[in-house]
Protein backbone atom coordinates (compact mmCIF):
# COMPACT_ATOMS: atom_id res chain seq x y z
CA UNK A 1 0.00 0.00 0.00
CA UNK A 2 1.37 3.53 -0.73
CA UNK A 3 0.43 6.41 0.89
CA UNK A 4 -1.53 9.52 -1.34
CA UNK A 5 -2.15 13.33 -0.36
CA UNK A 6 -5.32 14.20 -2.10
CA UNK A 7 -5.72 17.91 -2.92
CA UNK A 8 -9.32 19.45 -3.93
CA UNK A 9 -10.74 22.30 -5.29
CA UNK A 10 -14.41 22.48 -6.07
CA UNK A 11 -15.46 18.71 -7.33
CA UNK A 12 -11.91 18.08 -8.70
CA UNK A 13 -9.27 15.51 -6.80
CA UNK A 14 -5.67 15.50 -7.48
CA UNK A 15 -3.09 12.79 -6.24
CA UNK A 16 0.75 13.37 -5.54
CA UNK A 17 3.12 11.56 -3.43
CA UNK A 18 5.24 13.86 -1.60
CA UNK A 19 8.78 12.11 -0.31
CA UNK A 20 8.66 9.61 -3.56
CA UNK A 21 10.66 9.50 -6.46
CA UNK A 22 8.74 10.24 -9.58
CA UNK A 23 9.28 7.93 -11.90
CA UNK A 24 7.20 9.30 -14.80
CA UNK A 25 8.83 12.66 -13.94
CA UNK A 26 11.89 10.18 -14.53
CA UNK A 27 11.16 8.79 -18.10
CA UNK A 28 9.27 11.69 -19.28
CA UNK A 29 10.87 14.37 -18.21
CA UNK A 30 9.57 17.48 -20.43
CA UNK A 31 6.40 15.50 -21.60
CA UNK A 32 5.52 14.95 -18.03
CA UNK A 33 5.88 18.26 -17.25
CA UNK A 34 4.15 19.41 -20.02
CA UNK A 35 1.09 17.33 -19.09
CA UNK A 36 1.15 18.55 -15.38
CA UNK A 37 1.11 22.20 -16.28
CA UNK A 38 4.95 22.66 -15.21
CA UNK A 39 5.45 24.78 -18.24
CA UNK A 40 7.88 26.92 -16.44
CA UNK A 41 10.08 24.20 -15.07
CA UNK A 42 10.22 22.28 -18.42
CA UNK A 43 11.44 25.79 -20.57
CA UNK A 44 14.00 26.46 -18.12
CA UNK A 45 14.97 23.06 -18.07
CA UNK A 46 15.28 22.99 -21.56
CA UNK A 47 17.31 25.68 -21.92
CA UNK A 48 19.56 25.09 -18.97
CA UNK A 49 20.29 22.13 -21.26
CA UNK A 50 20.89 23.77 -24.47
CA UNK A 51 23.05 25.95 -22.85
CA UNK A 52 25.27 23.07 -20.90
CA UNK A 53 25.13 21.13 -24.62
CA UNK A 54 26.28 24.02 -26.32
CA UNK A 55 29.85 23.85 -23.66
CA UNK A 56 30.48 20.43 -23.87
CA UNK A 57 30.47 20.66 -28.02
CA UNK A 58 32.45 23.82 -27.16
CA UNK A 59 34.92 22.21 -24.15
CA UNK A 60 35.14 18.61 -25.22
CA UNK A 61 36.58 17.22 -28.88
CA UNK A 62 36.76 13.34 -28.02
CA UNK A 63 33.60 11.71 -29.16
CA UNK A 64 33.84 9.08 -26.51
CA UNK A 65 34.64 11.71 -23.42
CA UNK A 66 31.53 14.03 -25.25
CA UNK A 67 29.22 11.48 -25.41
CA UNK A 68 29.78 10.03 -21.69
CA UNK A 69 29.30 13.97 -20.65
CA UNK A 70 26.35 14.29 -22.27
CA UNK A 71 24.94 11.00 -20.65
CA UNK A 72 26.08 11.94 -16.96
CA UNK A 73 24.15 15.09 -17.70
CA UNK A 74 21.21 13.59 -18.98
CA UNK A 75 21.39 11.30 -16.09
CA UNK A 76 21.30 14.13 -13.27
CA UNK A 77 18.73 15.98 -14.86
CA UNK A 78 16.26 12.96 -14.71
CA UNK A 79 17.25 12.37 -11.50
CA UNK A 80 16.33 15.83 -10.11
CA UNK A 81 12.97 15.68 -12.22
CA UNK A 82 12.21 12.33 -10.62
CA UNK A 83 12.84 13.80 -7.07
CA UNK A 84 12.10 16.97 -6.99
CA UNK A 85 8.68 16.02 -9.61
CA UNK A 86 6.27 15.39 -7.07
CA UNK A 87 7.00 18.62 -5.15
CA UNK A 88 6.75 20.75 -8.30
CA UNK A 89 3.59 19.38 -8.99
CA UNK A 90 2.09 19.69 -5.13
CA UNK A 91 2.96 23.04 -5.27
CA UNK A 92 1.53 24.43 -8.48
CA UNK A 93 -1.51 22.25 -7.39
CA UNK A 94 -1.41 24.65 -4.13
CA UNK A 95 -0.74 27.90 -6.86
CA UNK A 96 -3.89 27.24 -8.78
CA UNK A 97 -6.14 26.64 -5.99
CA UNK A 98 -6.48 23.62 -4.21
CA UNK A 99 -6.38 22.36 -0.71
CA UNK A 100 -4.55 19.46 0.89
CA UNK A 101 -7.87 17.45 1.62
CA UNK A 102 -6.43 14.13 3.33
CA UNK A 103 -3.77 11.44 2.90
CA UNK A 104 -4.80 7.90 1.71
CA UNK A 105 -3.57 4.79 1.87
CA UNK A 106 -4.40 2.92 -1.67
CA UNK A 107 -2.43 0.12 -3.99
CA UNK A 108 -2.88 3.14 -7.24
CA UNK A 109 -3.55 6.99 -7.49
CA UNK A 110 -7.28 5.98 -9.12
CA UNK A 111 -7.83 3.84 -6.27
CA UNK A 112 -7.51 6.49 -3.74
CA UNK A 113 -9.29 8.86 -5.28
CA UNK A 114 -12.20 6.48 -5.55
CA UNK A 115 -11.69 5.57 -1.55
CA UNK A 116 -11.86 9.55 -0.76
CA UNK A 117 -15.06 9.32 -3.27
CA UNK A 118 -16.83 6.81 -1.65
CA UNK A 119 -16.59 8.22 1.74
CA UNK A 120 -17.19 11.95 0.34
CA UNK A 121 -20.28 11.26 -1.04
CA UNK A 122 -21.25 9.19 2.34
Amino acid sequence: MKIFNLYIKDDKVEVTQLGKFNWWAFGFTYVWAFFQGLYLVAWVDFLILCFLGFFVNVLISDPDMHMITWLSISLINRCVFGFYGNYWKTHKLVQRGYAPAEDVKAKSAKLAIRSHMATYNQ
